[in-house]
């Protein structure tokens, strides 16, 4: 029994010191360097969606003299979430997404819908800033109205339902 003890207490000791070792090494790895050729860049922004896209404009009427890179793995850009057939066209309006809305104690939420929606207000100022500027193209060739449907059963549609008659009284929808 005193030798397993004497183990036990070992393995403790062993254990406490691998452990205030782990907590106590050095958080951050050397700095890389950089290769010769290669560009020192104040933004990197991964994917090529719309929200790198409008991000990369903010920064450029913001900062002008940042160098920003923008990177897609992809063969073209805004193919994958920004793409209208994964995305359903909704530019995250606030509209379809059902999930921005909940019921609590008998009452629809939509705060959060509204958030949204009122965010997406603001893009599209933003957007038609742009279009003034000359930056972007006329605004039908990248912003249009697509109907939406949201198809439910069961007792979500009595949720539905609810959440049009909340949403409704909202001047944003």
């Amino acid at each position: 029994m005193k030798k397993f003890l004497k183990y036990l207490l070992v393995l403790i000791i062993l254990i406490l010191i691998a452990g205030i070792v782990f907590l106590f090494r050095p958080i951050a790895s050397k700095q890389v360097q950089t290769a010769k050729d290669e560009p020192v860049v104040d933004a990197v922004l991964v994917g090529g969606g719309i929200m790198s896209a409008t991000l990369g404009t903010y920064f450029t009427e913001l900062e002008p003299n940042w160098q920003i890179r923008m990177y897609e793995r992809l063969d073209q850009v805004a193919q994958e979430s920004s793409n209208g057939f994964n995305n359903a066209g909704t530019g995250h309006s606030g509209f379809m997404e059902m999930n921005y809305t909940e019921e609590k104690n008998g009452k629809m939420e939509i705060a959060k819908a509204e958030k949204v929606a009122s965010q997406f207000e603001v893009a599209k100022q933003f957007w038609s800033y742009q279009v003034k500027q000359g930056v972007l193209a006329e605004p039908k060739t990248f912003i249009n109205p697509v109907p939406h449907i949201a198809f439910v059963w069961g007792d979500n549609v009595k949720f539905l339902e609810k959440r049009y008659a909340a949403m409704i009284q909202s001047p944003l929808f």
